[in-house]
């Protein structure tokens, strides 16, 4: 079945949609080649990708519908909600790409007084943890630390959704 992923801003503004499937296990379904299986409603619009508006974080309309909670960033859709569902003390974004978590997307975090956790898959985290300092030296104001989680639970490529699934499995 495919999902459509909306990026909605914290204006409620929708972005772009991002259409992946999944097979029943809850894995990419892939091409031949090995990519996965993605579309953006643009395209099956038909319309004109050039006219597509700029992505925003999945999850971003969420800040502004609860601005107490503190954010949790990590890299996919999929592992943003069931991160959600196992740990609803956070307001859980994705950045859709481990290179979209950059400092020029964090620019509608200008002024967040909270806390952001970033939680990073097992193959991505020396990266994410590189790139949180320097978004630390670039927005001094902004409390963004690395979460080490994966680190001690995850295994290969593993991300948060795929450690807290293999749990429920064991």
């Amino acid at each position: 079945p495919a999902v459509v992923f909306w990026q909605i801003d914290e204006r409620y503004q929708i972005h772009r949609g991002k259409v992946m499937w999944y097979k029943p296990d809850g894995h990419r379904e892939k091409y031949p080649d090995g990519h996965g299986m993605i579309k953006s409603m643009w395209q099956i619009l038909g319309r004109n990708r050039e006219q597509e508006p700029d992505m925003c974080y999945f999850g971003q309309h969420l800040i502004s519908l609860h601005p107490n909670k503190p954010i949790a960033i990590v890299e996919s859709e999929k592992t943003c909600i069931i991160a959600s569902y196992a740990i609803e003390d956070y307001n859980w974004i994705a950045t859709m790409s481990i290179n979209n978590f950059q400092t020029h997307r964090l620019g509608f975090l200008q002024g967040y007084k909270g806390d952001v956790y970033v939680f990073p898959d097992c193959d991505g985290f020396d990266a994410w943890t590189e790139r949180t300092a320097i978004i630390k030296r670039l927005m001094p104001e902004l409390n963004i630390k690395v979460n080490s989680f994966i680190r001690r639970y995850g295994q290969g490529k593993e991300d948060l959704a795929d450690v807290f699934l293999r749990w429920g499995r064991e």
